[in-house]
């Protein structure tokens, strides 16, 4: 009986998140305003660069990438320039999206897998966990970027993954997307774990607000953006 309790919660969680909706009271003040304490940016003495497109498509990285040789980019689209500034400072860039038949433009450093990323495996979807062992960087870890741009599949994706393979990733990049449905309490519980889980052991480096859609205003000193933009780096590299 509890483990059918517990696949319905977990169903009716992601049900209610995907749809936005809000049942019974909001969530706590001080939880969500705990939850933007720690997406702040650390204080610390990286220098960052900017990468990729001016705007939308644009990442802030650190600058020293002497060790990184290559990154693992989940959702392409149309803007790749990020992808290509990497490659072309020598860095491998292995790409999935089942969105698009290639991307938009070809290098020499490109590897592309038609698929999507998700939390099981099938004809369109793989797992994050059998994308890395298809590729060399199953050995390199520690020298690789993770990037995620999935337009909310991203919660789906860490809240299965094992946390010893997010600890190896040195930088992560990754657009969260539904941050609204923050003000569910159920949903509250699902995104939190997956930022918990990702903060065990990286730092927030670089938070950008996407703009397009106006902020949620949380009381009177709180707005809640709907799409933010991170840049992680494990805490050792500090």
């Amino acid at each position: 009986m509890n483990t059918l309790f517990y696949f319905l919660r977990r169903f009716l969680k992601k049900i209610l998140f995907n749809l936005k909706i809000y049942i019974g009271q909001l969530t706590e003040h001080q939880k969500i305003t705990e939850l933007y304490n720690v997406l702040k940016p650390l204080n610390h003495k990286v220098e960052l660069i900017k990468i990729g497109e001016d705007g939308a498509g644009g990442y802030f990285i650190p600058k020293d990438l002497d060790n990184i040789e290559y990154c693992l980019t989940a959702g392409v689209g149309n803007l790749i320039q990020f992808e290509k500034d990497l490659a072309d400072m020598g860095i491998k860039c292995y790409m999935a999206d089942a969105s698009v038949e290639k991307p938009p433009i070809s290098h020499e450093r490109f590897f592309f897998k038609k698929k999507y990323i998700g939390p099981n495996s099938s004809k369109d979807y793989i797992t994050l966990k059998k994308w890395i062992d298809e590729t060399p960087i199953k050995e390199h870890l520690e020298k690789t970027i993770l990037k995620v741009d999935i337009e909310g599949g991203e919660y789906d994706i860490f809240d299965d993954v094992d946390q010893k393979i997010i600890d190896k990733f040195p930088i992560i990049i990754m657009e969260f997307h539904h941050l609204n449905s923050l003000l569910s309490p159920l949903s509250f519980e699902l995104i939190n774990k997956v930022f918990n889980k990702i903060l065990k052991n990286h730092f927030v480096i670089a938070n950008i607000p996407n703009k397009v859609i106006d902020p949620v205003k949380y009381n009177s000193n709180l707005e809640i953006f709907d799409m933010i933009e991170l840049t992680l780096l494990r805490k050792d590299k500090i």
